[in-house]
């Protein structure tokens, strides 16, 4: 662990003290698309998946490289930001990278870097040199196909520098999200998006909520002169608790598939996943496709943080990431459908910038009772800290909801959730994917003192 620790602390050195020095705009942009091309362009030496939304990009990106993995393709996949390892920035096939191969590319990369230094003036953030990094890692490791989650927007995220016409850009659910930086209408925020569209591209596009996105996808593929793929959710399943079964019909598949995570929204992750594997397959050359393969790797795949349901000291616990309106919005409307006699205790923390009042209205109106704790986070792409309590207090005054208490310590604060809850009682931990990248820390700290 200490060469990980090693590189991580390498990467911490580049965190932007600055909230304003995180997104920079096409200005970082510049710089990345320079160091890329100083590494001798890595991102072009293999088909990239390139994924870009509000909702479900990342568990879109899971679904797709696990699809991929099981027709014996090297797949590396890059998503953000990480929930248990920061390596799962840069996984191959699902796995971690073996240590001594990490710090050989490690040292080559950081040894380029301070050489293209030398010669040129411009600074990098903590996220920009990662997702340099990731794409150098995949090159190294030979990679038939890498599957991009988008950072942050997608027109200026660091991810897309990628120009090879054989790129699949994928547009998940379009809502609203980061309006201070990408913009306030959906107009705005799609057109972000779209930015990852690039001359002839294959576009994959769930079918979206807003017309107004769905009008600005269809333009922006037939400007690029890029073919479009429109994909609707799956319409002949059944919801149940375990698993989701639905029937997928595309260019190559026409199947019936069973997923492990729960959650209806995730139906049309994975449709828009098999779309995406299907396009690759197709530009791969792959002509014959494992099928018992590809329904047995949907069954096994679990993503944490995305409806994770745990089991802990004999009591459920489940883990969701929803960090925003809409996600809150399918976290709710799942739990009546998945949980309907249970009461909800919920343990929550938001991160500062984010729309907490709309969440909190979504989740009161459920709750039997709430616990609000912190959290900091000083280890990925910005310094970050959450809401103070005392603005929670206010909203909680607003919806008449009383039952609530607040634990700084996040330790005490699940301690709290669990110290009378009843048979029919489930945990929710929810608000932010940094507040849960705590919490997991916390679950596995106590799971080892009580062994």
């Amino acid at each position: 662990m200490k060469v990980i620790h090693e590189i991580q602390n390498y990467f911490k050195e580049f965190i932007p003290q600055n909230p304003r020095g995180v997104y920079r705009g096409n200005w970082g942009l510049d710089g990345v698309k320079k160091l890329a091309k100083f590494l001798g362009a890595p991102q072009e030496k293999y088909q990239v998946v390139h994924i870009a939304g509000t909702s479900g990009k990342g568990s879109t990106a899971y679904l797709t490289a696990t699809a991929l993995s099981s027709q014996n393709i090297k797949v590396g996949l890059h998503v953000s930001p990480f929930i248990l390892d920061f390596r799962e920035a840069f996984t191959i096939n699902g796995k971690f990278l073996a240590e001594n191969k990490l710090k050989e590319y490690f040292i080559e990369f950081k040894n380029k870097v301070a050489k293209f230094k030398l010669e040129n003036p411009d600074n990098f953030t903590y996220y920009e040199l990662l997702a340099c990094f990731s794409y150098f890692v995949f090159y190294k490791e030979k990679v038939a196909v890498a599957v991009v989650e988008v950072g942050l927007g997608g027109l200026y995220d660091c991810t897309n520098i990628v120009k090879n016409p054989t790129k699949i850009s994928v547009i998940s659910k379009i809502g609203y999200d980061h309006q201070e930086i990408l913009g306030k209408t959906i107009s705005q925020l799609t057109t972000q998006k779209c930015g990852i569209i690039q001359p002839k591209n294959t576009v994959i596009s769930i079918k979206q909520d807003y017309l107004q996105a769905t009008k600005i996808i269809i333009k922006t593929a037939s400007l690029q002169g890029s073919k479009l793929i429109t994909v609707n959710k799956a319409a002949d399943f059944q919801l149940k608790t375990q698993p989701n079964r639905f029937y997928y019909a595309g260019q190559r598949i026409q199947q019936n598939f069973e997923l492990s995570l729960l959650g209806s929204f995730q139906l049309e992750n994975a449709c828009l996943a098999l779309a995406s594997f299907e396009q690759a397959t197709l530009n791969l050359k792959i002509e014959k496709l494992n099928l018992p393969n590809l329904s047995k790797a949907f069954i096994n795949l679990k993503i944490p943080a995305r409806m994770d349901l745990k089991n802990f000291q004999n009591k459920q616990i489940l883990l969701d990431g929803a960090h925003n309106f809409q996600k809150m919005s399918e976290l709710i409307q799942n739990l009546k459908k998945l949980f309907p006699k249970n009461k909800y205790t919920f343990l929550v923390s938001f991160l500062q910038g984010k729309d907490y009042k709309k969440m909190l209205g979504l989740i009161c109106p459920v709750a039997e009772k709430l616990v609000y704790s912190d959290f900091t986070v000083t280890t990925q792409a910005l310094y970050k800290k959450s809401v103070n309590f005392t603005d929670c207090q206010k909203i909680f005054k607003k919806l008449n909801f009383k039952n609530y208490t607040y634990q700084p310590d996040l330790e005490e604060a699940f301690e709290k959730t669990l110290s009378k809850k009843t048979k029919e009682e489930l945990v929710v931990a929810t608000g932010s994917l940094y507040f849960l990248s705590k919490l997991y820390e916390v679950l596995e700290v106590s799971s080892a003192a009580k062994n």
